[in-house]
């Protein structure tokens, strides 16, 4: 019997449970933060607005109308050079009058617009014109220079926004049953379409006899097969031509030509429906 408590057998201690040691604190890692995005300047521009003071009552003639038009082509020739410096080339103007302008639209077509989007280019080095499309170009005239008071470009964003638009919609205009290939890419790629054809359509019910077109609506709604050749009157009109059948492919396809007489050359359209073209190619 142990008189002193402090007194342990060898045995004993060896029996004895151990103490756990205590938990080592996590280590910390110090992770360095991220760095920051780098910053990236995007060049602006200055206001694309081009205002212009209308001050006459009157269509300007003469030494006003010559300053009046260098002022505007002055301003434009210097936006033009400016967008161009910022890598913007093809560019549609937003032109505005002071009142209502009559402007052509085409050869027998014109509107009645107090604005209009237009591109705009010079004819030599003074004359100042303007085009709806690529085929035909007008000159701005007294009255135009006399009253427009805003010139302003066309953004590439705006612009490819509002183009991809009306691609689209030109889907929406072809005939049931007919272009099924044509419709599913501009449907699914209407940039590509507008790149390599553009937008540009036109209405094939007055350049044809009553008759013709019933049979061209004919054949559109039984998906049969259908040519029309109207030869040119001498030397001052074009031949048209319709020519519509059912393909290798099986898909329904339509097309209208007009042609200069005498030779295979002129314009060529897909007909999406009875009345609509829309343009391909001129060769």
């Amino acid at each position: 019997m142990r008189t002193n408590p402090l007194q342990m057998d060898f045995f004993e201690i060896l029996s004895e449970e151990p103490v756990p040691a205590a938990p080592s604190p996590p280590i910390l890692k110090l992770v360095p933060a991220p760095a920051p995005p780098p910053v990236v300047v995007i060049p602006t521009l200055p206001d694309h607005k081009l205002n212009f003071t209308v001050t006459a009552a009157d269509t300007l003639f003469g030494a006003p109308y010559h300053a009046r038009l260098k002022e505007i082509t002055d301003a434009w020739a210097a936006k033009k050079q400016e967008l161009r410096d910022a890598g913007i080339y093809e560019t549609k103007f937003r032109v505005e009058f002071d009142r209502p302008m009559t402007l052509n639209t085409g050869r027998r077509t014109t509107i009645v617009a107090t604005e209009a989007t237009v591109r705009v280019f010079l004819h030599g080095e003074t004359q100042l014109c303007y085009t709806f499309h690529k085929r035909t170009g007008y000159a701005f005239g007294c009255d135009h220079i006399s009253f427009i008071k805003c010139i302003e470009p066309i953004m590439p964003d705006a612009a490819a926004e509002r183009d991809t638009l009306r691609i689209k919609a030109l889907a929406n205009r072809i005939f049931p049953g007919t272009w099924d290939d044509l419709r599913e890419k501009v449907t699914v790629d209407p940039d590509h379409y507008y790149r390599n054809y553009g937008y540009t359509v036109t209405s094939i019910t007055g350049k044809f006899r009553p008759y013709v077109l019933a049979s061209i609506k004919e054949a559109f709604e039984k998906k049969e097969k259908y040519n029309y050749r109207m030869e040119a009157n001498g030397h001052q009109g074009r031949s048209l031509s319709v020519e519509m059948k059912v393909c290798d492919d099986g898909i329904y396809r339509a097309w209208f030509t007009s042609e200069f007489p005498g030779c295979a050359n002129g314009d060529y359209w897909l007909l999406l429906n009875p009345t609509t073209a829309a343009f391909k190619e001129r060769d």
